[in-house]
């Protein structure tokens, strides 16, 4: 398997001359914890609920730490630590403020892991655009709603 790619059109201002295009993921989805716990187990001899229950105990454990102002190393995936977003606020006085608040969670990814996934060759693939309908179904609805909002 590799990565698969297309390539669009990179989107310009009006009046803008540059036709530049850039690459873009074809995404093949998006693996969920119980395809990756029953992966996982098929490679080792822990089996899948163990590996469910230490995924959950270690995204609590994160969620706590992280929470509590640690960051945190996990080694050959990356490491992780709080974001915040600081919102400068002018009061009636003119004095300036800042209110800062928690805005997620930052992953930088370990080079290890980077590595990896580089010794891939990414593919060019055509782009389809595939609907799980058929085109006189998709039509009927486009005329309907034309016919309801004029």
């Amino acid at each position: 398997m590799s990565i698969k790619f297309s390539v669009y059109k990179t989107p310009r201002p009006k009046g803008s001359k540059d036709n530049l295009e850039h690459a873009r993921l074809v995404s093949r989805g998006t693996k969920g914890l119980e395809e990756i716990c029953r992966d996982l187990s098929d490679a080792c001899t822990v089996n899948s609920a163990d590996i469910k229950g230490v995924l959950e105990a270690l995204t609590v454990y994160m969620g706590r730490e992280l929470g509590y102002g640690y960051s945190i190393e996990l080694e050959g995936i990356g490491h992780f630590s709080p974001a915040l977003r600081t919102r400068k606020i002018s009061e009636e006085n003119g004095r300036i403020r800042f209110s800062v608040s928690v805005d997620g969670v930052n992953f930088r990814c370990s080079n290890r892991l980077k590595e990896m996934v580089k010794e891939e060759r990414p593919k060019k693939v055509k782009r389809e655009n595939i609907s799980s309908e058929p085109i006189e179904t998709r039509k009927e609805k486009m005329l309907e709603y034309i016919r309801k909002h004029e």
